[in-house]
Formats: C-alpha cells, structure tokens, sequence
C-alpha cells in the first residue's frame, strides 16, 4: 500500500490550494446550504462516469460563482482523502488490493470532477495556468496508480485458486507466498492460523522469507501462542541466510530483550546488516542506537545519516525522528522549516511521536505562529494512542489554560496516564498536583511518592522539590541531610532554584556541619548566574565569613 500512502492527501491538497486561490479574488464566504454543484443550469453537461461538466462557454463570471461551484466538489475530495486515509493507517485491518482498487476508484471520481472544474472554466474563473498544470499532473498519477492497483487486484484474484494449488504440490515460494496472503488478508479474508501452517511448510524446507514470516507470527502471537523465544529462533535461521527483514527484527529483538537476553552490540550488528541492504526499518532503529548511545559511541551525526536514509524510503519512524533531530539541532543545524516538514510527513502516516513533536513545535512557535490549539490538537492525538510525553504535555496545557478551558481535573487524569507508563515529568506533575491539591485532594504523602519516582530518574524539577518536602517535613519526617542530597543532585544539573537552597541549607548549618566555605562556593555558583537571592546570601555570607576568620 506505499503507492496509495504517497497520494493519500491529494484531494485535501487540492482543496486548500484551490480555495486559497479563489480566495485571492474575493472573500466572500458564501452560503454552503444554497451552494450549486454547477456554475449555472444552462451551461450544464455530461462528463464521463456520470459526472457534470462544471459549466462551458465563453462569459465572464463573477468569482463568487466559482466558488460557490467549486465548495461542493473540493468537500467531496476532501471526504473521500480523509476516508482514503483512514482505511490505508489502519494497520489491524490490511488492505487488499481489491479493496485498494474500489477506494482509488472513489476518490479519483471526485479528483476528476475538480480536474474536470479547473479545466472547464480556467479562463472565466480567471485561474492561475500554473494550478491548473498542477491540477492536471497529480490527477495523472492518481489514475496512472489507480489502473495499477486495480490491474494488480485482477491478477492477484485470478491467480490465488493457481498459487494454492502449486503450494499444495509443495511449491516452496507458492507456499510462502500463500502464507503472506492469509497473514496480510490480501485478496482473501485474514486468517493467521493458515499463514502459520503454510510459512511453516516453506520454512521447514530451508525458505528464509517464510522463516522471517513465522517468526514474526510467533512474535507477535498470531496464529499461535506468543513465543519470543521461538521468534528468535526462527528470524535467526532467516537472517543467517541474508534476510534483511530477519535482521531488522532479530536487532529488534536483541535491543528489546525478546527472547533473548539484551544486547545492544548485537542488535547493532543486525540493524547494520539489514540497513546495509536498504531496509528502511533498520535505518531508523540503527539512527536511534546512535542517538541514545546503545551499544555504539553516541553519534547525533551518524543518526542523522540513518534517520535520512529511511525517512526518504517514507519510512514513518525515521521521519519521526529526523525531524526531532532539526528541532533540537542534534547531528545537524537547527532548522525549524526541516523539523516540520519531516513531522508532518510522518504523523499524516500515524506517527504519534510526530505528533508530539508537532504540539511542541505549535506550542512554542517554533518556526510557526505560536498556535495553542493546534499544539493541543497533536498532542491530544499522540496522548490517545498512549504516548506518555505527549500525555504529560496535554496535562500541563490543561493546567495552564493554553489552547483548551483551564482544568485541573483533566490535568491530573493526563498526568497520571503519562506518570503510570513511567514518565518523569508526568510523574512530577502528578507529584505537584497533590502537594498543592489542584485537581485532587491535597496529600503530601502521596506528592513525595511521586517527586521521588521522577528524582530517582535523574529529573532535576523532581530532585528539587523531594529536597523542599524533606527540609520541611512534609509528607516525610523532617531530614535535612536527605534535604541536602536533593538539592545537590539538582544543582548539579543546573537548576539555579537548587544552588539556592544549597546555599541557605549551608548557612544555617542544616543538614550539614556549619561551614562558611561550602556555602560560600554554592552562593557564589548562583550568585554568577544574576540571581538576586544568591548574591544577597553571598554578601551575608562573606561578612560572616570574614568574622570567622578573624575570631
């Protein structure tokens, strides 16, 4: 289905760019409910498949009337895109080419009415000879792949009672291709535990991609019981023969530990194998070992070279994460424009991690007109599908009001769908929420809890406020040497807030013997940093020092 994902938003690109240019002659909005599907009755014809002819002749009419004819034929396209492109990124249901055929079919009947708009009445709606140019090459491709997809569809059916015949006489490539059939339900209805005897067959006669095919059955528990072990032993067999599909999961599954006991040097070896042989899968999962330093030495250029590669296959996850990769600047020059044309690229294919990095790009106007809603759109979309990051964000949107009415109790339901999947930030807002009780009933017990499930995976705001809770006593039992302990971890990642709270911790001689020194050197750390607070305590603190030194 690549081929139908490539043109899968071509009728909402069409729309907008249609209605944007009609828009330059007027703005006008009319009337959807009195909108004629035609520029008037009189000029009225015949096209093909049923269609009507938008209108002919010569007269010079008014832009509002293009408009008017165009609405109801840009909705229509819009429609059927959007329902082209949820049946295609429904990746439980496979589409079949059949299927494929009857919905290309849909939506190139509506490409053709706008193809057929544009062409009729350029020169009376005054259009650009450019657009229509445009128009008229992407209508092409779509019925160039639509006669592709249909013809493929006619084969495939009339070959299927030929293939299962040649693998019941144990044809070996019959057989796995039979297999593929049943597990992807193409041109026959979905049957795993068919796909599994026939990869079975193919793959106890030495056949690498039906060994590929049954151990990602056994991976993933279709058509047989879960088993990771057998998984591995299975896309082993595969890989040693050069599969690159087989490699791509065996590293996967080194890298998770399925199976296997993890090995990030090994999983390497086998995303460097099937990357090699231009599989876009193991591109992307070789860039994120660069990137998070597993089992290789980090490398953010190296990642960027590898995300490349299997972003320009059209590979989801790869354009996830190079377009992160321009966000940041990590491996590659900052550059807003590439990081939300990458983004987009990958969440209008599903990615929920495109997704989050575009309600961050939203949120913070990066390259972009600040657009708070629109920040909560895409983080809404990535949080539905269990994005624990994105789910963070929603909470903090909802906490503050930005792009949604303020509310404390949506925030704490997010941040505890993100703080349960083992998020440190969503897990130090759920903290916060109940040390100040917003959204929930005020527990102190519980905010430690929380604090200290974030501070214990390195999260500084974490660290900080777990140090606040002990000084104080709140939820704990007052203890300002564990008091100290946090407020060091955090300042030693920086947070100013902490050199602070280090430097009055000091002063006081709490939590630590009194020792003009030490908080001298803290106050000095934050007092360097233009903070009002610690240059005052650093006054107080030299004087104090000088009197020591001079008794």
């Amino acid at each position: 289905m690549k081929p139908v994902a490539c043109l899968v938003t071509l009728a909402l690109c069409l729309g907008c760019a249609a209605q944007a240019q009609s828009q330059n002659y007027s703005t006008a909005a009319p009337d959807p409910a009195r909108t004629p599907k035609t520029l008037s009755p009189q000029t009225a014809g015949s096209g093909p498949a049923g269609t009507k002819d938008a209108g002919q002749g010569s007269a010079q009419i008014n832009t509002t009337q293009c408009q008017e004819a165009f609405r109801p034929l840009q909705q229509e396209a819009e429609e059927q895109g959007k329902a082209f492109q949820a049946l295609v990124s429904d990746r439980t249901h496979p589409v079949s080419a059949a299927q494929a055929c009857n919905v290309y079919g849909t939506l190139a009947r509506s490409m053709f009415k706008m193809h057929k708009f544009f062409s009729d009445n350029a020169g009376r709606c005054n259009f650009p000879p450019q657009l229509g140019a445009k128009i008229d090459e992407q209508y092409a491709r779509l019925e160039a792949t639509r006669t592709k997809v249909c013809d493929a569809a006619q084969r495939l059916s009339a070959s299927f009672p030929e293939t299962l015949a040649a693998a019941r006489r144990g044809d070996i490539k019959a057989q796995t291709y039979l297999a593929t059939m049943y597990a992807d339900g193409r041109d026959v209805p979905r049957n795993d535990a068919e796909a599994v005897l026939w990869f079975r067959k193919a793959a106890d006669q030495g056949n690498a991609s039906a060994q590929a095919g049954l151990g990602v059955m056994y991976a993933n528990g279709r058509g047989v019981a879960r088993d990771d072990a057998q998984a591995v032993t299975w896309l082993q067999k595969a890989a040693n023969q050069g599969n690159a599909s087989a490699q791509a999961s065996l590293g996967v599954m080194y890298a998770g530990a399925s199976g296997v006991t993890r090995d990030d040097a090994q999983a390497v070896t086998w995303f460097q194998k099937a990357a090699s042989q231009g599989n876009a899968s193991a591109q992307a999962s070789l860039g994120v070992m660069y990137a998070n330093a597993r089992g290789v030495t980090r490398d953010d250029a190296q990642a960027v070279t590898w995300f490349q590669k299997a972003a320009d296959q059209g590979n989801a996850s790869g354009q996830a994460s190079l377009g992160l990769m321009y966000l940041l600047g990590q491996g590659v020059s900052q550059d807003n424009t590439q990081a939300l044309l990458w983004s987009r690229k990958a969440a209008e294919q599903g990615s929920a991690e495109a997704m989050t990095t575009l309600g961050k790009i939203y949120a913070t106007g990066s390259g972009v007109t600040r657009d708070d809603a629109e920040a909560v759109h895409w983080y809404r979309n990535a949080a539905d599908q269990g994005i624990s990051e994105a789910q963070a964000n929603l909470g903090s949107m909802y906490t503050n009001g930005l792009g949604v009415a303020r509310d404390d109790t949506e925030a704490v339901s997010w941040y505890r769908k993100s703080a349960e999947q083992g998020d440190a930030r969503g897990q130090h807002m759920l903290g916060l929420t109940y040390a100040l009780g917003r959204g929930v009933a005020r527990d102190d017990a519980r905010a430690v809890e929380w604090f200290r499930k974030a501070a214990d995976q390195g999260y500084a705001q974490a660290e900080l406020d777990l140090g606040a809770m002990f000084r104080d006593g709140r939820g704990v039992t007052r203890d300002d040497t564990a008091a100290v302990d946090w407020f060091r971890k955090a300042a030693a990642q920086g947070l100013d807030e902490a050199k602070d709270d280090l430097c009055a911790m000091y002063a006081k001689g709490r939590g630590i013997a009194r020792d003009n020194v030490q908080p001298i050197t803290w106050c000095k750390k934050s007092a360097g940093q233009d903070d009002a607070v610690g240059q005052a305590r650093l006054a107080n603190l030299t004087v104090l020092d000088s009197q020591h030194r001079a008794e």
